[in-house]
This record gives C-alpha cells, structure tokens and sequence, in this order.
C-alpha cells in the first residue's frame, strides 16, 4: 500500500480546508488504500474498508449491509468515488451515522450526474447518480447531518502538484465531481 502525490495533496488540503482536527477516520471503499495512507501520514488513525481487499490491511465489508464497526466509533469516513456503486443508499445513510461520533464528518467525492450523465452507466456498477440537490435532500430529509460544504468540484489536471487552488477551481471542459462533507448532528 503507498498513497501517490495527488492523494497526499488532496488530503492535506480537505485536512486544511474543512477539518483541522485530527482523529479516527474509516476510508470506506478505499481500494488499494492510497488515500488511507495518505490520512495516516497526516497524522491520522485511518483504517480502510472494502467489499475486494488488495490486502490484510484492509478489513472486507460489504457496504450494502451492516458495517461490522461499533456504533460512534469513528470522527470521520471517507468515500472517494464509492457511493454510486452503492445500491442500499438506505444502508448507507444509516450505517454511516450510526459509526460515526457526534459531529463526525462524512466525506464524500461522487461524479456529478449533470456532467456526466451520458457516460455515468459506461461503468457497469455504477447504479446510483448523484447531484447537488440529491445530497441537500440526504442531509435535509433525514436530518442525520448538516452540509458543510456541497458543491461541485474538478481537478484541474497536473495544477494539484504546485497549488492547492487546483483543488477550488472549476473548470468547464473537465467532467465534475461532487465534493460533499456532512456533519452528523
């Protein structure tokens, strides 16, 4: 397991950005693991999940059904590109608030449907579009969480490795993606 560039800058400017404090974070859906490394070199106690472990470290959870982490255990989950693979968004939404502390973060990077819409199902699992709108009515209808940032967001290619604006700016020929962090309530 290492975490490439583009991971450890991403998470040090999410770290910088929006949550400051350190603690225990679960990188749900994590892969091979990059962006838990990454959380862990930045001081974090990070462990990751996943429904296809490419190793012991990672514990093998099928995020469709009960997550097997006591309840209020964790300050922070990451998703990066994970929840439009889920179909049990039910699931999701209480499995997540139901590890996390009061006041945890849930961190969540989705493709925006809006943008890209006609290739979104050229991934054959993906099953779940999301949008803006889609995550004001998770946080609003359920009344888990309260958004602390929503909006759209895009990397702008190779400007990550000198500046963390690459990580603010939008850019209108880039496919979008959904940066979302909630807190639980």
């Amino acid at each position: 397991m290492e975490a490439d560039l583009y991971q450890i800058k991403k998470v040090n400017w999410l770290h910088n950005k929006y949550l400051k404090k350190r603690g225990k974070l679960l990188d749900a859906g994590c892969g091979k693991g990059g962006f838990m490394v990454s959380w862990r070199i930045l001081g974090y106690d990070s462990e990751g999940c996943d429904i296809n472990p490419s190793n012991k470290n990672i514990k093998k959870v099928n995020l469709e059904e009960k997550w097997p982490y006591k309840s209020n255990s964790f300050d922070y989950i990451f998703m990066s590109h994970v929840c439009e693979h889920i179909k049990n968004q039910r699931n999701l939404i209480e499995e997540t608030h139901r590890i996390l502390r009061k006041g945890g973060k849930l961190i969540i990077e989705v493709p925006d449907w809006k943008t890209y819409h006609k290739h979104f199902y050229d991934t054959y699992t993906h099953c779940t579009p999301y949008t803006v709108v889609l995550i004001n009515a998770i946080a609003n209808e359920t009344e888990y969480y309260k958004i602390i940032r929503n909006k759209i967001f895009s990397n702008i290619p190779f400007l990550w490795r000198y500046t963390d604006l690459a990580f603010e700016l939008k850019m209108p020929f880039k496919p979008k993606a959904i940066l979302a962090i909630l807190e639980k309530k």
